[in-house]
């Protein structure tokens, strides 16, 4: 190719190694979200409480800083249906656990997410 420039075997090397430092030390995530899709259910007139990495068991109320959220199951009942709206693909939520997430970039102790 006439006319481009073929940077220096020494500025080349210098940009591998700082690519490479900078993806050796991650930074904190700006947003995490937990996806729960096609949540089905015979029902709508029920709440799940959402827990990320609670310590098999363990009581969640001891593990507040688990808690992602709670979902509502209102219209799961419907969007379950086969011949419904939906399809029968069910309901979907979003929950942001970038906290929870943080909280586990932060830790020391990588076997726990919520610590």
């Amino acid at each position: 190719m006439s006319g481009s420039k073929v940077p220096p075997r020494n500025d080349m090397l210098e940009s591998m190694k700082r690519s490479t430092l900078e993806s050796a030390n991650p930074q904190e995530p700006d947003h995490v979200y937990l996806n729960l899709e096609n949540i089905k259910s015979p029902t709508d007139a029920a709440v799940i409480y959402v827990y990320v990495n609670l310590p098999a068991g363990a009581k969640p109320e001891d593990h507040p800083e688990c808690f992602a959220g709670a979902v509502s199951l209102f219209g799961a009942r419907k969007a379950t249906a086969a011949d419904g709206a939906h399809g029968g693909n069910g309901i979907s939520e979003s929950l942001d656990i970038t906290g929870i997430v943080d909280r586990l970039h932060i830790s020391t102790r990588s076997d726990r997410i919520c610590r």
